[in-house]
């Protein structure tokens, strides 16, 4: 579960259900529509929701990377101006994701710096 706060007085805003595993990295974008709140999690799940009180609390988009399940979950996010999302894995690799087209548009397998 995500939740969202006000920053002016702490209240609870949202509650964001959905995940099966533990979250590990989470982004809020603020688009020219709307805000978004994306959450990656342990089981390498990535959710999107709409940041609405209004609006339900269930994902917009689930995206499931395809991991084996010693490398898989999510451990950091980026979005980029142009619309991108990016995905930070342990099995290495970084994985660029389309918020407008809602899929994965490119992967990258990154080599292991020696001693990190």
């Amino acid at each position: 579960m995500v939740l969202g706060f006000f920053l002016q007085d702490f209240s609870h805003k949202q509650s964001l259900k959905g995940h099966e595993h533990k979250i590990t990295a989470i982004v809020v974008v603020d688009n020219d529509n709307q805000s978004l709140c994306i959450s990656g999690d342990s089981g390498s799940g990535i959710f999107v929701w709409c940041v609405d009180p209004s609006l339900s609390n269930e994902p917009l988009n689930k995206w499931y990377e395809s991991n084996d399940w010693i490398y898989r979950g999510v451990h950091c996010l980026a979005v980029s101006g142009t619309g991108y999302l990016y995905t930070g894995s342990r099995d290495k690799s970084i994985k660029a994701w389309s918020l407008e087209v809602k899929m994965l548009i490119q992967f990258a397998l990154l080599i292991s710096i020696q001693g990190l």
